[in-house]
């Protein structure tokens, strides 16, 4: 499997408190642009960064 093909969530673990770290960079494509997620990054639910709820969407992947 290449990087491309890896599953987004592979570069995130789930903390206790139900945030999400990222855990190496990360492009994540969002409509026509893509955002950059650096290491270490920490996201939680409702709290956008640059207008996505990342915490929301790794929530739904990891379903």
């Amino acid at each position: 499997m290449t990087e491309q093909e890896r599953p987004i969530i592979d570069n995130f673990t789930k903390n206790p408190d139900g945030t999400w770290t990222s855990i190496k960079a990360t492009p994540l494509k969002s409509g026509n642009r893509t955002i950059t997620i650096g290491e270490g990054m920490t996201f939680t639910r409702g709290e956008p960064f640059m207008f996505i709820d990342v915490a929301e969407y790794l929530d739904e992947q990891s379903k």
